[in-house]
């Protein structure tokens, strides 16, 4: 089970519901993936959507907050204490998605030593992908955040090229959350980013509330 600060009842409360209906096919995702590799895969916060979620967000690997305790809280879970997090946080908040209507993921579930994942760990995070694809049976959206996980897009429809058809959900690309994507010397190129971004969630939240 995940280890989590014992005083902090927001995260005592997201380990309690980790067997809740619309998460617990998820945590078993997640504890599958663990005995596979001797690496730790992070549970989705039961504050999610979970399988009813209609929007997905791939990101490409997990982030150092979301280790076990006392490193990290455990989660996937934008209330993580780390700039990416609070930038997904306000990106839902200003075209009002909440929580419960997405899911998050990673391109590469496990943790990575690197930077960024390598081709293998994309590719090994196919599976997985495609295994959690098939629980969220109202999906609406996909948004691809960031290069590595666009990659690890492309490494899923090249073994699975009738997955997710555009006629049924939206596939959406932005960049990344974290502050690697607006490291860029020009201030207007990061303006533009940050714009794609804003635009790329107020387009999910239209495809997920019609």
């Amino acid at each position: 089970m995940v280890g989590l600060p014992p005083d902090d009842e927001f995260w005592q409360r997201q380990r309690d519901q980790l067997r809740i209906p619309r998460i617990a096919p998820i945590t078993d995702l997640v504890d599958t993936l663990r005995q596979q590799r001797s690496y730790d895969v992070p549970y989705v916060a039961p504050m999610y959507g979970g399988v009813e979620a209609r929007l997905l967000t791939v990101v490409a690997s997990p982030g150092r907050q979301t280790r076990a305790a006392p490193d990290g809280t455990g989660f996937l879970c934008i209330e993580n204490p780390d700039p990416a997090a609070a930038t997904v946080k306000r990106l839902m908040s200003e075209a009002g998605i909440g929580p419960r209507e997405m899911t998050p993921w990673n391109a590469c579930p496990w943790f990575t030593d690197g930077p960024s994942p390598s081709a293998a760990e994309l590719e090994a995070g196919v599976e997985p992908w495609v295994q959690l694809i098939g629980l969220l049976r109202g999906l609406r959206v996909l948004m691809l955040m960031g290069g590595d996980a666009q990659n690890g897009w492309r490494r899923v429809r090249r073994r699975y090229p009738d997955l997710l058809p555009e006629a049924d959900v939206k596939i959406i690309c932005t960049y990344s959350p974290g502050q690697q994507a607006l490291r860029h010397p020009d201030p207007a190129e990061r303006a533009r980013r940050q714009e794609d971004r804003k635009t790329a969630f107020h387009q999910a939240a239209a495809y997920i509330k019609t």
